[in-house]
């Protein structure tokens, strides 16, 4: 029967309470509960099996609606998402991915890049000339090692002796002749000082010949003539070819000639002075 305490501090001393739940089995019949199963629900749940109705009304249960989530605007695929962020970044880079060929790479060494060049032109000549190109000139230098005196008509300047060949020429010091071994542009000078006797009046003229294979002739603008005096003690006069420029290929041959009009000059030892330097390898032909 039921009981109703008025409340807990009217409760003194120790209060038992026995209970009893009566449950009714599948078969019918009836029985009490122990306690382990009213607490614990042992024995209850050891044979039940999940069926498809369960597991709808737990999806049901799970489901969110859109109008349970904040609005943070306009909902789209995450395919679309990627296609709008990454569309101009990703087409600039294919386009330029497109443009490097095949192997290329950034990292080559210099010797490598210089034999790729070498490769695709078909040899090393465009290392020796042209815009780019390294190039260090080479001179040469000669003196007469013998005096000599002028003639009135051209006659070659003989016995010469180099003081500096850096290797593109060669000298016949008896001849004078001297003999480009490499094509290229060259810058050639001459100069000659002698004395003339007597008090009298002087020309003194100078030429270069150059010889390309078959036989000496004189190109434009190699030769020079200059006015010479003399007036008591000033007994000495000059011819020159400054600057001269020449193409030359190798084999070809230049040498010198001078004469006087009116008396002779003498010209000492060292008083002749050739000078030539290589501009760069592009030569006559």
């Amino acid at each position: 029967m039921p009981i109703t305490i008025g409340g807990l501090n009217q409760i003194s001393g120790t209060l038992d309470v026995d209970i009893k739940l009566e449950v009714e089995d599948t078969s019918g019949d009836s029985y009490y509960a122990t306690a382990s199963q009213i607490l614990g629900l042992g024995g209850f749940l050891t044979d039940y099996t999940v069926t498809q109705n369960d597991v709808t009304q737990h999806q049901a249960a799970l489901t969110i609606a859109s109008s349970q989530i904040p609005d943070f605007g306009s909902w789209q695929p995450l395919s679309t998402i990627l296609t709008n962020t990454t569309a101009s970044f990703t087409t600039g880079l294919e386009a330029k991915l497109n443009g490097i060929e095949s192997g290329a790479t950034a990292d080559q060494t210099g010797p490598e890049i210089v034999s790729a060049i070498d490769t695709e032109l078909g040899g090393s000549s465009w290392q020796s000339g042209g815009a780019g190109a390294s190039y260090e000139p080479s001179c040469f230098q000669a003196l007469n090692s013998a005096s000599k005196t002028s003639t009135t008509s051209f006659t070659d300047v003989t016995n010469l002796a180099e003081s500096i060949n850096q290797g593109d020429y060669s000298l016949n010091g008896t001849t004078g002749e001297i003999t480009f071994t490499s094509a290229g542009t060259y810058s050639i000078s001459f100069h000659a000082l002698g004395d003339q006797s007597g008090n009298n009046r002087s020309e003194l003229g100078v030429r270069a010949t150059v010889d390309t294979g078959t036989g000496y002739t004189v190109p434009g603008g190699a030769t020079d003539k200059q006015y010479n005096s003399r007036n008591g003690t000033q007994d000495e006069g000059s011819a020159q070819i400054n600057n001269f420029l020449l193409r030359a290929d190798a084999n070809d041959k230049i040498k010198f000639q001078l004469l006087h009009v009116g008396v002779a000059q003498v010209f000492g030892a060292n008083d002749i002075r050739v000078s030539i330097m290589k501009m760069n390898n592009t030569g006559r032909t």
